[in-house]
């Protein structure tokens, strides 16, 4: 069955502050609220511009093609942002938030930056279609804090996301099937951060879109309205039903002034100069120009974002290697066992293994035992290597071998020996010679 929306908007300054910065807009298949900041900085302009920019979607039926379409929409609205900000420096520093719902048929596609919220309330039931872009949601989200505790969270306004013209975004994009019956409601966090999500359904529940939008913004207010408050609500309905078909803008976008100068600044891109050359019989050449204009964009940011992100990974690989051959040096090098050096029992610092060329231990210390005067298992233990806990575990080993050998090197030797005569020790000249009881090799 084909469905349209019947809807409303509605915006209120609240009770704190002394301009409204929010922006709102419903048409036939567009909802949007966007929250601007910076004061000063003009965070009315930003979000004025946002909804100006995005008010090109409704449009244009765009079939299949709904992502694609909000996701180069946020594009085009953060190169408008970006090129308003050149022009006149004392922009610098704006920014807004942006909640945005396209329908097409029976398929409506969210994007989202920022903390503005969707909801959809369907059968009874409320579900949230947005995840705050906010420090406080990064701290529920890690497990730090509960959802409650944020509530109250002296940084719960804390911005992780915003459209600043600055800064890329990476919006939430996401799409979903829409029932008759369906009342889907965009709002900003001058409703959501004060009036509770079970206070909402119980309203939502009832009457008109623009009957419900009002009552919210009543307990808004009632709640205090320490910010803007911006409400916008459709209902999915039958195509007979008589849906609304014009579009309501409202707070800083539906301000004259403000809606003139967002007008212009959309209205001064290549595309959208080319719509108004071709005019009349080129309009749909003229959106696809602008559609093929904002996708570029997209694609171009895209590439950039990529490559920025391996660069880091690569960054952190390299990083992680380095780390990881410190700790690996440091640990090698307090690591000590007793083997072979040429014929000789000799401590060594370091493991007892060989990766390609690279052998991973030094010779220290030389006993002056020969290796072949030790009892033959003795030996073979030798020359396979044996671990020792540290330094001094490696010396008593060294001493256990030389009783070994001297137990050889008697007359009648026990079983084992290499032999039934004496042995002398041999005489060895170590590498290096260092004033202690035995020969030490350093390097």
């Amino acid at each position: 069955m084909p469905l349209s929306l019947r809807y409303a908007a509605h915006s209120d300054i609240g009770l704190v502050r002394t301009g409204n910065e929010d922006s709102g807009y419903a048409g036939p298949r567009l909802l949007v609220v966007a929250d601007g900041m910076g004061g000063a900085a003009a965070g009315e302009v930003a979000s004025s511009i946002v909804v100006s920019s995005l008010a090109a979607l409704d449009d244009d039926d765009l079939g299949g093609d709904l992502l694609d379409a909000l996701a180069a929409s946020v594009v085009r609205a953060e190169s408008l942002l970006t090129s308003s900000i050149n022009a006149d420096h004392e922009l610098d520093g704006m920014g807004t938030t942006l909640t945005a719902l396209l329908w097409s048929g029976s398929r409506v596609g969210l994007v989202h930056v920022g903390d503005s919220r969707a909801y959809l309330l369907r059968g009874g039931d409320l579900l949230r279609l947005t995840h705050d872009h906010t420090y406080v949601q990064t701290l529920v989200d890690k497990g730090e804090i509960s959802a409650e505790e944020a509530e109250s969270h002296p940084r719960r306004s804390l911005l992780m996301q915003a459209l600043d013209g600055r800064n890329p975004s990476q919006p939430d994009l996401s799409v979903r099937e829409v029932r008759a019956g369906d009342r889907f409601m965009v709002c900003s966090d001058g409703l959501s951060g004060v009036v509770s999500e079970a206070t909402m359904a119980e309203e939502l529940a009832s009457g008109e879109p623009s009957d419900a939008a009002q009552r919210l913004i009543a307990l808004a207010k009632r709640a205090g309205g320490p910010d803007n408050i911006t409400v916008v609500i459709a209902d999915a309905v039958a195509s007979e039903a008589r849906p609304n078909t014009q579009p309501v803008v409202v707070g800083a976008a539906g301000e004259p002034e403000l809606a003139e100068r967002a007008a212009t600044i959309v209205d001064s891109t290549p595309a959208a100069k080319a719509r108004q050359q071709l005019g009349g019989a080129d309009t749909d050449r003229a959106r696809a120009l602008e559609r093929t204009e904002a996708t570029e964009g997209y694609e171009r940011r895209a590439r950039q974002t990529r490559w920025i992100r391996r660069g880091l990974i690569a960054a952190g690989v390299l990083v992680l290697f380095i780390l990881a051959g410190v700790f690996t040096s440091q640990w090698i090098s307090k690591q000590y066992f007793v083997a072979n050096e040429a014929n000789t029992v000799a401590i060594y610092r370091g493991v007892n293994q060989q990766v390609a060329w690279l052998k991973l231990s030094t010779a220290v210390e030389l006993s002056g035992i020969s290796t072949p005067s030790l009892p033959e298992l003795t030996q073979g233990q030798v020359l396979a290597g044996i671990a020792a806990t540290d330094l001094s575990d490696a010396r008593a080993i060294v001493e256990r071998l030389r009783g070994e050998a001297a137990s050889c090197a008697v007359a009648t030797p026990p079983a084992g020996c290499p032999t039934s005569q004496p042995i002398p020790a041999p005489t060895l000249t170590p590498r290096f010679v260092t004033p202690t009881p035995t020969n030490t090799i350093t390097g």
